[in-house]
């Protein structure tokens, strides 16, 4: 049930915006009883006049003064407004709000639903004792939100908006708790709580939460082009990772050998299989080698540092003995010198 200040608010002409403060937990709700209300809702984003630009409060208000003309039709909610200033941040936020309160509408009539700028209002209603006495002011019991904001690179596969129109938008919308955005406009000063993801293995890990791997295997260049081959296969690793499972399979040597970016998607993948490797030899080296440039020496040479007295040496001595069988002979001397 709305508030019996916004229903006087919305039943006569004020001439000024009147500040609903809202948490989470009611925006959705006094969001649609306003609707029902027959107010026309306003997005904020709309006033952002590029994709990946802040908007203009400027044409915000410029929109209210030349909307007064139908006295009957001249009733809007605005949407997004407290988000974009919890994104601009607290010194942003005040002077805004205090301009708002204070801003001429002719006969227009504004709701600014306000949500993440719940204490920064509060201060501006409680410093101007007429809006309380205009009844253009209400505070609901609870105005936190749990938004969070993580900036990351375009095309990460988290559902991210591309740019802060479309991300405003999102919020515009309801959204809450973490919400993902690419922009690059700087979010240094926000209100609600900022990560950002800028290399390409945290990118990722961001979307894969399962890529139990350290990020110290691989070089950022390296992580960067397996990053697009992601993307390039419907965001799955383990469709990026087909062709070098094959490769593995039909020829292990080759696969192992060298220093190019698919030696070092072989070592990725056998850490990432780690768990399902069946020759125990393989998995036992796998488990303790730290850089692709030395599994294969790791491989050949690793078993004479495992005890002939260990219990699981045989074991461990015979699947070397299937892995390195078609190994070339100028390889199998590295482990002779061993």
């Amino acid at each position: 049930m709305l508030c019996k200040e916004v229903q006087n608010y919305i039943a006569t002409a004020k001439g000024q915006p009147f500040f609903y403060v809202v948490g989470d937990k009611d925006y959705n709700q006094v969001l649609g009883e306003l609707k029902q209300q027959g107010l026309k809702v306003v997005r904020i984003s709309d006033f952002c006049f590029k994709d990946d630009k802040y908007p203009s409060i400027d044409e915000l208000i410029d929109y209210f003064r030349t909307s007064d003309v139908d006295y009957r039709e001249n009733k809007f909610v605005v949407v997004g407004l407290g988000e974009y200033l919890a994104i601009r941040g607290k010194t942003i936020a005040d002077k805004e709000l205090s301009r708002l309160k204070s801003t001429t509408l002719g006969n227009a009539r504004a709701i600014l639903l306000l949500r993440g700028v719940g204490s920064e209002a509060r201060h501006i209603i409680e410093s101007d004792m007429r809006m309380t006495e205009q009844q253009r002011t209400f505070i609901s019991d609870s105005f936190f939100t749990s938004i969070a904001i993580t900036n990351v690179p375009h095309g990460t596969g988290v559902n991210e908006s591309n740019g802060m129109k479309a991300f405003l938008r999102k919020l515009e919308d309801g959204s809450t708790n973490m919400c993902y955005v690419s922009t690059v406009l700087a979010l240094d000063n926000s209100l609600f709580p900022v990560k950002t993801i800028s290399d390409s293995f945290s990118s990722i890990k961001l979307s894969h939460c399962d890529f139990s791997i350290d990020k110290s295997l691989g070089t950022e260049e390296q992580w960067a082009q397996l990053l697009k081959d992601i993307k390039k296969n419907h965001n799955s690793v383990s469709e990026a990772l087909a062709k070098t499972r094959d490769d593995l399979i039909n020829d292990f040597y080759t696969a192992i050998s060298g220093y190019e970016y698919r030696n070092w998607l072989s070592f990725i993948y056998l850490k990432l299989s780690l768990n399902s490797i069946d020759n125990s030899y393989l998995r036992f080296v796998v488990e303790r080698t730290t850089s692709y440039e030395e599994l294969k020496n790791n491989l050949l040479t690793m078993i004479v540092h495992v005890s002939h007295k260990e219990k699981h040496f045989m074991k461990l001595y015979s699947e070397r003995k299937k892995l390195v069988k078609h190994f070339p002979e100028a390889d199998v001397a590295v482990f002779l010198r061993e």
